[in-house]
């Protein structure tokens, strides 16, 4: 059915590059400067498109904001949480108006504003009771404040059907991200050559290049770009399910340079499962269970306790779904460049963590974390640095 109705974003079969549906002069008009930046293909591809969000907080209202700019074709909001004074620290298109109300509903009012030509519509309910058939309808997920085993069952489904998935959490000062883009292809753009003069290498970099090549051949996601006719052929993105990753070992010089963040977030979730999804209350009894909780995880995976400062995962249990609008800004905003670029298959994306944090500055890493037994996790980028 998906295929039927247009572009399949996720599929490995070069479905990513068929061309969506023709730009009317009016939408060619509207859209031309982005037009300008990645091309009609991509534009027409991503007006065909059809994105469910699921759970409409701080994160979520400005990914909503920026793909409703970029001219996605349809959304649909699915979320069941009733407006509360809480939801004005975290985002611009709720106010002190309809307390009670459902709070999808009250914000897509605001974001069709921005974009007539796109189709909203809101679904008062929780992806944990979707099935696989609902999920399928759409070309690209994404999940922000659901639990760990919804984050699991919907991940697995979306892997199954090469839907890419995007999965994020807010904790106060500190958010995340995950997403999950196996089979997803892209095209980068044709690399520029210099045909005057081609500087000189010295042995120095001739050898790290070397090194480079050795290493990409080891690691298939860093494999350089082939050309045929001086034309980029495609890149197809491999990718750890979010069961794999949570179940592998943590012994390994490539998990001492995971983010701490990784593990104070995995502690959390186990917590939460462990009590029943519950709201994490901030007391002795709940530190103290939490910290047990992370001694048996290091116990099991890595054969020993924990040499990592406890501040991290403390704060975020007590800050657990809580939105400040700085921070969901800068990864909603990072979530909304991703699926752009799953949107146009034109860009490498990012692969496949992103730990936002707010405590020490504002700063933005990106670690590719594999269920494989690699020496080191594959550092993008650091994507925001910012002082104070």
């Amino acid at each position: 059915k998906r295929e039927e109705e247009g572009m399949s974003v996720g599929a490995s079969d070069g479905d990513s590059n068929k061309k969506g549906k023709v730009l009317t002069e009016e939408e060619a008009a509207l859209y031309d400067r982005q037009i300008r930046l990645w091309g009609v293909d991509a534009q027409q591809r991503m007006g065909s498109s059809k994105i469910l969000i699921c759970g409409f907080n701080g994160i979520h209202a400005e990914v909503a904001k920026n793909l409703v700019l970029a001219g996605v074709g349809a959304v649909t909001v699915l979320d069941d949480v009733k407006h509360n004074p809480q939801g004005l620290s975290a985002q611009f298109f709720l106010t002190e108006n309809g307390y009670g109300e459902d709070r999808g509903q009250l914000g897509i009012e605001k974001v069709k504003e921005l974009n007539p030509k796109v189709k909203i519509t809101f679904e008062s309910g929780n992806v944990k009771n979707k099935d696989e058939g609902y999920i399928t309808q759409f070309d690209i997920v994404l999940i922000s404040g659901a639990d760990f085993d919804t984050m699991i069952k919907i991940d697995n489904i979306t892997r199954t059907h090469n839907i890419p998935l995007f999965t994020s959490e807010s904790f106060g000062y500190f958010s995340f991200m995950f997403n999950d883009l196996n089979g997803f292809q892209y095209t980068p753009p044709a690399p520029k050559e210099n045909k005057d003069s081609k500087p000189q290498q010295d042995d120095k970099s001739q050898g790290k290049e070397e090194e480079e090549s050795k290493e990409d051949k080891q690691n298939p996601k860093r494999q350089k770009l082939e050309t045929t006719n001086n034309q980029p052929q495609k890149v197809t993105v491999h990718s750890s399910s979010l069961q794999q990753i949570w179940n592998k070992s943590w012994n390994g010089k490539e998990m001492d340079e995971v983010h701490e963040a990784f593990y104070a977030i995995t502690v959390f979730y186990e917590w939460q499962k462990r009590n029943g999804n519950k709201a994490y209350v901030e007391g002795q009894n709940e530190e103290a269970q939490l910290l047990r909780i992370k001694d048996e995880l290091f116990k099991s995976k890595r054969g020993g306790k924990s040499s990592r400062n406890n501040e991290l995962l403390l704060r975020i249990g007590r800050s657990a779904k809580a939105d400040l609008s700085p921070i969901c800004a800068i990864v909603g905003g990072v979530i909304g460049q991703e699926v752009i670029k799953v949107l146009s298959a034109q860009d490498e994306p990012l692969q496949n963590f992103f730990f936002c944090d707010g405590y020490h500055g504002i700063s933005g890493v990106v670690q590719d974390i594999s269920a494989e037994v690699r020496s080191a996790p594959v550092q993008q980028a650091v994507v925001v640095e910012l002082d104070d």
